[in-house]
């Protein structure tokens, strides 16, 4: 019996020693014969930081609205209250389009609604609600964009906010 095991062992040590060989050479790269056309060094080329820097996704903090014109929105809380910051297509931050917002919503603590109004915040890159909102934070809220002094051209939007 001493035997046998003795050359199933063999067997197996060398296979496994085989396949370490057969994996190393699989992985080292072909070197090409000195003279020919691919053996010339190529450096890689390095992207642009500026360039790469366009072309990547941001991210949105809070919660995010997908607009019908491609931009984005992001809802956020701050210092209790709702702000609302705009993003373009790709997810950087923009100078806002609309004039204010209102916000409704149902708090879970009482009856009735609640309401503010959201007027732009110092950086105009957003608007910044009025009112403390009370946790917890979880409920819809009901946005309207005021767009232009006229109202006829808004936008509205429903979110089940998690905050």
């Amino acid at each position: 019996m001493k035997p046998y095991a003795f050359v199933l062992k063999s067997l197996l040590v060398a296979a496994t020693l085989g396949a370490v060989a057969v994996a190393g050479a699989e992985s080292a790269p072909a070197k090409p014969a000195p003279g020919t056309p691919s053996a010339k060094k190529t450096e890689p080329t390095k992207p642009d930081p500026k360039k790469q820097a366009e072309e990547e996704m941001g991210t949105i903090p809070g919660t995010t609205i997908a607009r019908a014109n491609g931009t984005f929105l992001g809802l956020t809380l701050e210092g209790g209250r709702f702000r609302l910051s705009f993003y373009n297509e790709k997810k950087k931050p923009v100078p806002g389009d609309a004039l204010r917002a209102t916000a409704r919503w149902n708090p879970s603590q009482k009856t009735g609604s609640e309401f503010t109004v959201l007027n732009p915040s110092g950086d105009k890159m957003s608007l910044m609600g009025g009112k403390f909102v009370q946790p917890p934070y979880n409920y819809k809220v009901y946005f309207t964009l005021i767009l232009d002094e006229s109202g006829g051209n808004n936008e509205t939007y429903v979110i089940d906010f998690r905050g």
